[in-house]
């Protein structure tokens, strides 16, 4: 997990109170994501953990590029509790966008005084 997850020791209120027994391993807690695809890449919406915020995401950036395939990553926080990362796997700039006024051999559809205006 890149260092975005925590190991925590803290007992459970069964481990505290409950019968004596020997002591459990750490839990893990690892942050809870929800992932959108689109045509330029995917956004990845994550739970902040305790002693995870935005700095250790940052910090993660080039190993979760390297992880996802993608070109770039851009992390934000958006609000409290929550970490936004964004990884482009092609740039939006880079799309080439055909014209609608652009033939297929790149003359232009319409003429000189094809349009008028009627005011």
């Amino acid at each position: 997990m890149l260092g975005l997850a925590v190991k925590d020791a803290t007992p459970t209120v069964v481990q505290e109170y409950g019968p004596q027994e020997p002591p459990t391993k750490p839990r893990v807690l690892v942050p809870r994501l929800h992932t959108r695809a689109d045509a330029f890449g995917v956004t990845v919406t994550a739970d902040a953990l305790p002693q995870v915020g935005l700095s250790a995401w940052q910090d993660a950036g080039e190993g979760l590029c390297d992880a996802w395939g993608m070109r770039r990553i851009r992390i934000s926080h958006p609000k409290p509790g929550v970490i936004v990362a964004r990884g482009f796997r092609r740039e939006p700039l880079e799309a080439v966008m055909c014209s609608p006024l652009l033939g297929p051999d790149g003359a232009p559809v319409c003429r000189p005084g094809q349009f008028a205006s009627t005011r």
